[in-house]
């Protein structure tokens, strides 16, 4: 494995420290961000090293399941993930390769210092953490990689090193940990009818800004901060750009008047005693909460909520139809969206639930976690855990005392999954209806 592990980084990342020059970059508020200039290409051998790694059967990456359908673009060593998701695709075109910097190892994981993550930490900060549905760029916390996220739904597009520019699922990559990532949203200015957005940039120098139509600057064109209020035509999404020294910063996004929830997702169609979790997708949302309709007794569902009200997890105790909306609020108004969830089946276990399975529709890693009723008695269960497809065969499976465990359903096709729990003291398992969607 060592030698495998080597061979890979020699081929993803070659001459990495030959014929480069230093250079800055800058974030949409103007913090600097370290990075080179490669005045070198990939050669005829690196390229044929690379398809036969990732499209040869015999090739160190093949086991990935790479096509060359996924290629988005092709390689080169002039910029790598981390110049490929945080400056080319914010509209730049100077072609940089972009090293993180470390302090130290927390466990098998690096800890960051101020370069890469200069983007989304700090009081000029352009972007915030947010979950999943959120999420426009995607950080690989353990393998130093990053990704965004592609329009199709379950997919990220990323460079590998010098390699390709691939679209791949989440965990399609040859990268250490790749469960552990964390998930970043632009930080947006939220413009209300009778209110003004303001706007701070890293400098000491002269700041001139450009903006939308729908947006109007207080006096004046240049400044450093610039409040901004809306024009006599709103619209609902707008955007500023500052400009320093000559240099053009990305776009920072505002969106006038009330969240905008582009999504409502969760199982619409769960088994009786099934835990579901909820998610409502926001980009300028700052608080969220939900209702169920017909409003449903204690003993009809049990809710949780997580990342302050975001996530809804329900426990369905009874079948029939229910109504789920999801509000989502900020310094403006509210939003809210529906959709429409049928609880059916008789459930199993006896209607002793201790488990739920997130997220669901899920494209690559299932996560199932264990409440263990033996917890703080003499009583311990082993728990044995498959998952079936439609047709009854058994795709992945194993057994735990309690706990989180998780199956891999990247290489599963599209479709209806039924995941059992045993106890080993009920006769009947605990079913969850799981839909994996790529």
């Amino acid at each position: 494995m060592k030698k495998i592990i080597t061979i890979l980084l020699i081929v993803l990342f070659p001459y990495r420290y030959v014929y480069s020059q230093p250079t800055n970059i800058y974030t949409c508020k103007n913090e600097l961000i370290e990075a080179e200039i490669h005045d070198f290409e990939l050669g005829y051998y690196d390229l044929i090293d690379i398809d036969y790694a990732l499209f040869n059967s015999n090739g160190s990456l093949y086991h990935l399941g790479i096509k060359t359908s996924d290629i988005i673009a092709d390689p080169t060593a002039k910029y790598n993930c981390h110049a490929y998701a945080w400056h080319l695709t914010e509209g730049y075109t100077n072609k940089v390769w972009i090293n993180n910097a470390y302090n130290y190892k927390d466990g098998n994981c690096w800890v960051t210092n101020n370069n890469l993550n200069a983007y989304w930490s700090g009081t000029y900060a352009c972007f915030e953490e947010c979950i999943e549905a959120d999420a426009e760029k995607i950080h690989y916390t353990c393998g130093d990689h990053s990704a965004v996220k592609s329009a199709v739904p379950g997919k990220y597009i990323s460079k590998w090193g010098s390699w390709y520019v691939l679209s791949h699922n989440p965990t399609q990559v040859p990268y250490a940990n790749p469960t552990a990532r964390k998930y970043y949203k632009r930080k947006t200015g939220i413009l209300c009818s009778n209110s003004s957005v303001q706007f701070s940039i890293n400098t000491n120098s002269t700041v001139t800004w450009t903006y939308s139509s729908n947006l109007q600057p207080m006096g004046g064109d240049t400044g450093n901060p610039k409040s901004f209020n809306p024009s006599s035509s709103p619209g609902v999404v707008g955007w500023v750009r500052a400009s320093v020294n000559g240099n053009v910063l990305p776009q920072i996004r505002v969106i006038n008047n009330n969240p905008i929830i582009t999504n409502v997702s969760g199982n619409t169609q769960p088994l009786l005693n099934a835990k579901e979790m909820y998610i409502i997708a926001s980009p300028n949302a700052t608080s969220y909460d939900w209702s169920i309709s017909p409003k449903p007794l204690t003993n009809q569902c049990v809710i949780n909520y997580y990342d302050s009200n975001q996530r809804m997890q329900v426990q369905w105790l009874k079948n029939g139809d229910w109504t789920v909306k999801g509000y989502a609020y900020n310094s403006c108004g509210s939003t809210s969206q529906n959709i429409y969830v049928t609880v059916s089946g008789s459930g199993g276990g006896g209607g002793v639930v201790k488990s739920f399975s997130y997220p669901n529709p899920v494209s690559d890693i299932l996560s199932v976690e264990i409440n263990d009723v033996g917890q703080g008695s003499k009583v311990t269960y082993t728990y044995d855990i498959c998952l079936y497809d439609v047709q009854g065969t058994l795709v992945r499976q194993t057994t735990t005392k309690g706990g989180t465990i998780q199956f891999n359903v990247s290489t599963l096709p599209n479709g209806i999954y039924y995941l059992h729990i045993y106890d080993g003291v009920n006769e009947m398992p605990e079913i969850h209806q799981i839909v994996v969607e790529h």
